[in-house]
């Protein structure tokens, strides 16, 4: 029984050792933010964050992502949508989430175990921050509405 329990546990011990996370931010710049809808060349595929996996084959069973968006010149932070996505699953979150507070101010996102990107992967993993605002002037610009600089970090 006792080593049983030995093996077992040197078991447990060899799978969490495989287990790891891997993380990129992003730190090109400030990410403008398209008015009334998203737009993938203002933002999301124009701004992508790569999550460069070692070589090899890898099972990602969960992604956090972490960003702050600001709102200024007039625009409120409940007036900011987002939501982030993978190139390689072709897949979203499935809903844009929108920021909190009827002031101008600086809003942080943080969403753990997300599970749309799910799955076994051989190289980069590619996500957009998929955004928009609801008011303020038009087009893409970063005079209402940005993704802030090196605030947007994703981990698999």
């Amino acid at each position: 029984m006792r080593k049983l329990l030995i093996l077992l546990i040197a078991f447990v011990v060899s799978i969490s050792a495989m287990a790891q996370s891997i993380s990129a931010t992003y730190t090109t710049g400030n990410i403008s933010v398209n008015y009334g809808s998203y737009s993938s060349t203002c933002n999301g595929a124009a701004n992508p964050l790569v999550v460069t996996l070692p070589t090899g084959s890898w099972f990602v069973t969960s992604v956090d992502v972490s960003y702050t968006m600001t709102a200024q010149g007039g625009a409120y932070m409940d007036e900011q949508r987002s939501m982030l996505a993978c190139q390689e699953s072709v897949t979203d979150e499935g809903a844009f989430i929108s920021g909190v507070g009827s002031a101008m101010g600086t809003y942080s996102y943080s969403r753990t175990g997300l599970t749309f990107a799910n799955g076994t992967y051989s190289g980069n993993l590619t996500f957009e921050l998929q955004a928009y605002r609801t008011w303020g002037g038009l087009g893409c610009d970063l005079t209402y509405q940005q993704i802030n600089n090196s605030s947007w970090t994703v981990t698999v």
